[in-house]
């Protein structure tokens, strides 16, 4: 709910530089990886904590010397730990970045379907999404590699460690440094200490798989709008009149400016049609009214003041818009007509 709402508010230059496809990714897939952690592998986590200090007490208290030896490979399982962590989360985060590029063909293709069957292109698009789905696939493999050897060397220093209570508890119970029945208490107890620890490295995988998508989700709460209202707005008095006074704006601070050295007015009960061809600045014009985006020189003015200092919803309050690319939404016209908003009859 936090990630729909924080996109709302930002600014339309987010939308038009960030595929959808990656955006529909953060707020499904990456929401489903953290979700996963807390239903099911925090808990895990918790428990098999909470069960291996229990053992921990009583396993010292049984023999601090063969407590000792159970758990001289507990090192080796830390630095393995480290390993595992230090590859899979980069893994994951490449695996959550293929995931979206895969999305983003989805929903770019299948949203401009007429277009890609008018041209014929459906072969090249099958194509380049075979491609795009082998480099999913290929990233996973690589997440699955560290997975499966990290899992296998658990059980084997598991092994390790039950056969070093075995070797050194039998030479001491016949010496009578360690009682028969410690040495059977302890076999069994050590048992129970290696399998959560089998578990939490399962459920490690999970864990580094939440990471990697909470890592992605905290960037894009932490994005901010570039364009801000202003600390104290101002609400002039309809007039219905517009002004552009020397506008320079350019989508790309590299690229050619989309407007240079603009300035006309327009006065209350005008009719104006702006005319020119594709990319000559006609749909600028709209955005820099609406205040999509900023001029990086002049001003725009509605009814006598720049758009900047203006609260952007009232702002857009003031224009009725009628787009050349028209989004239905799912639901009825009325729906449509009104997106939700009461006193429409």
């Amino acid at each position: 709910d936090r990630l729909f709402a924080h996109l709302q508010t930002l600014d339309l230059s987010y939308f038009h530089r960030t595929p959808a496809g990656r955006i529909i990714t953060r707020l499904t897939s990456d929401v489903d990886a953290v979700n996963e952690l807390f239903t099911s592998g925090l808990v895990d986590i918790l428990a098999d904590t909470l069960l291996l200090l229990g053992i921990v007490v009583v396993l010292f208290s049984l023999s601090p010397r063969l407590a000792l030896v159970s758990f001289a490979v507990l090192p080796l399982l830390v630095l393995l730990a480290i390993w595992f962590r230090r590859h899979a989360r980069a893994v994951y985060l490449e695996v959550r970045t293929k995931l979206a590029a895969v999305n983003t063909h989805i929903q770019e293709h299948l949203a401009g379907i007429a277009v890609v069957q008018v041209l014929r292109a459906q072969g090249e698009s099958a194509r380049r999404f075979t491609r795009l789905d082998a480099e999913h696939r290929d990233a996973n493999i690589r997440g699955i590699f560290y997975y499966a050897v990290f899992y296998p060397t658990v059980e084997l220093l598991t092994a390790l460690g039950i056969g070093g209570i075995i070797y050194f508890g039998a030479g001491w119970s016949q010496k009578g440094l360690v009682s028969f029945g410690v040495l059977v208490a302890f076999l069994q107890y050590v048992q129970r200490f290696y399998r959560p620890i089998g578990d939490l490295a399962e459920n490690y995988n999970v864990l580094q798989a939440s990471f990697a998508a909470s890592v992605r989700l905290r960037e894009l709460l932490a994005t901010k709008p570039e364009l801000a209202d202003p600390p104290h707005p101002v609400s002039p008095p309809r007039q219905g009149s517009l002004e552009f006074r020397h506008v320079t704006f350019a989508y790309d601070p590299h690229d050619p400016p989309a407007l240079r050295e603009v300035s006309f007015a327009v006065q209350a009960g005008e009719r104006v049609a702006v005319v020119g061809h594709t990319g000559a600045g006609k749909s600028t014009l709209v955005n820099l009214l609406l205040r999509f985006y900023d001029p990086q020189a002049g001003e725009v003015l509605v009814d006598g003041v720049d758009v900047r200092h203006w609260r952007r919803s009232e702002l857009r309050s003031r224009f009725a818009v009628v787009l050349q690319d028209v989004d239905c939404f799912a639901g009825t016209i009325r729906d449509n007509v009104s997106l939700g908003r009461p006193g429409i009859s």
